[in-house]
C-alpha cells in the first residue's frame, strides 16, 4: 500500500482506494444483536506461513461509538481508534505519533481498509443489525458498489459475503464467519469470527465481553503532550508500526 493504514484487524478485508462512499444494495440484514458494550479478542493474522498474533480490546455505544486497541502479546496498546461517529482519532504509543481526521467512509477505509461508515463496521464485527447504518445508504455520488449477503441459522447470523465493485468493474470478495455460538451478555452471540479475503485470513475468538456502558470520553482521544500529530494520509502502512519484526510460523 502506498502511505495508506491497513489496520491488522481487518488486513483481510484491503481494499483499492474509493474517494467516495459505496452504495450500499444488501437485501438481507443480520438480527438484532449487541447494542453497547465491552470485548476483548485474541486475534491471529494468517498470510501465507506468516502468523501474527494480538489481542483486541473493543468498546462500542450507540451505534456509531467505537474505540479500538490493538494489543501485543504483553505491555500496553500499539494503536488506538477512537470515533464518536463524527471524527476518527488513531494513536501510535510507541512511535508517539497521533491522526485524525473525519468519519468518513473514506476515512475509515484509510484507518481500516474498507470504505464504510463506523456503524457498518460495527455491525459486521458484531454481527449486529442494531446498529444504524447496516442497510442501504448513499453517501453522495457512488464510484463503486458494496453489495452484502447474509445467512442465518434460526435466526442467528452465521456467515457475510460481501462483495465490492469498483470504479473500473474490479471485483473483491470478502467472508465474514461468525462461529461457536455461546451465551454470552447479549445472549447467543459468536464465540469467534473468522474474516477472509484471498490468501488472508484473520481469527477473532472472544476473551472476555462485558454489557458495561464505556465511559463518553472513551470515543474521544486528545493529542498527548509531545507526539508529533500528522494527517491520516501521512501515515505509512499500519501493519509495519505495529509488527516490525514478528514473523511467526
Amino acid at each position: 500500500m502506498n502511505r495508506r493504514v491497513a489496520l491488522a484487524l481487518v488486513g483481510v478485508l484491503l481494499v483499492a482506494c474509493h474517494a467516495r462512499a459505496p452504495r450500499w444494495l444488501g437485501a438481507s440484514y443480520p438480527p438484532q444483536g449487541m447494542d453497547y458494550g465491552h470485548v476483548v479478542y485474541q486475534a491471529t493474522l494468517q498470510e501465507g506461513s506468516r502468523n501474527r498474533r494480538f489481542r483486541l480490546a473493543l468498546a462500542f455505544s450507540g451505534g456509531e461509538r467505537l474505540r479500538l486497541e490493538v494489543l501485543g502479546p504483553v505491555g500496553g496498546p500499539r494503536a488506538i481508534i477512537a470515533s464518536e461517529g463524527l471524527t476518527l482519532q488513531v494513536v501510535f504509543p510507541p512511535q508517539r505519533v497521533f491522526a485524525r481526521g473525519l468519519a468518513t467512509p473514506a476515512g475509515m477505509e484509510v484507518l481500516l481498509g474498507l470504505p464504510v461508515r463506523p456503524g457498518r463496521f460495527l455491525a459486521l464485527l458484531t454481527g449486529s443489525s442494531h446498529v444504524p447504518g447496516i442497510g442501504p445508504a448513499v453517501d453522495g455520488p457512488p464510484e463503486s458498489t458494496l453489495q452484502a449477503h447474509y445467512e442465518r441459522d434460526s435466526g442467528r447470523l452465521t456467515r457475510a459475503d460481501l462483495r465490492l465493485t469498483d470504479a473500473h468493474g474490479v471485483v473483491s470478495l470478502y467472508t465474514v464467519e461468525y462461529l461457536d455460538p455461546g451465551e454470552g451478555p447479549w445472549g447467543v452471540q459468536a464465540q469467534q469470527i473468522r474474516l477472509v479475503h484471498g490468501d488472508r485470513k484473520l481469527t477473532l475468538r472472544v476473551k472476555s465481553a462485558a454489557r458495561k456502558p464505556p465511559a463518553p470520553e472513551a470515543f474521544r482521544v486528545r493529542v498527548p503532550e509531545r507526539f508529533e500529530e500528522v494527517s491520516l494520509c501521512e501515515l505509512p502502512p499500519l501493519v509495519e508500526l505495529l509488527f516490525p519484526t514478528e514473523d511467526a510460523p
